[in-house]
């Protein structure tokens, strides 16, 4: 009896570790392969579509600080803590992403940037990891728009996804 009593205990607790501990968030990444086909428009519909009728925490991440165009689609004022993020990892955590997030729903937050192009950015070489790791643990789904130049920061991005939708031009005729 005491045995069978230790066991359910045993089998209970392990099972409630289970539910407390938060499953790791998915992160898609949307690329267009040319300028114009798109990718901007998915990523937000996507982001959009899943935080509305899935009722899923989503953060819709704008991985081009310079030439990114989330923020001005969605008419919000771009995120000043990206830079920061980018140019500072070991600052990222649950408490910065809540403090630099643009809420736009109460399931959608924005992280969008419009740095100026005269500017350098100096990008940490972990800043990708860093940023998609605190994504996971802080969203549901994270939907990055992938610029289609690829530099190592958008390539890190790139290559940690779960999913990549690719938008592509289709020709007809």
């Amino acid at each position: 009896q005491m045995l069978n009593s230790a066991l359910e205990k045993s089998v209970d607790n392990h099972a409630a570790a289970a539910v407390q501990e938060k499953q790791q968030g998915k992160v898609i990444a949307v690329l267009g392969t040319r300028g114009g086909v798109g990718s901007t428009t998915i990523s937000i519909n996507l982001a959009a579509i899943i935080a509305e009728l899935a009722k899923k925490q989503v953060a819709l991440v704008d991985i081009d600080p310079q030439e990114g165009s989330i923020a001005l689609n969605l008419d919000l004022d771009p995120s000043k803590g990206f830079r920061e993020a980018l140019e500072k990892p070991d600052r990222v955590d649950s408490l910065f992403i809540e403090r630099v997030m643009s809420k736009r729903t109460k399931y959608l937050s924005v992280l969008s940037s419009e740095e100026s192009m005269q500017d350098k950015l100096l990008i940490h070489e972990q800043a990708a990891e860093t940023l998609v790791r605190q994504m996971r643990e802080t969203y549901d789904v994270s939907v990055l728009d992938i610029p289609r130049h690829l530099r190592t920061f958008s390539r890190k991005c790139l290559a940690s996804a779960d999913h990549i939708v690719r938008s592509e031009e289709r020709r007809v005729g």
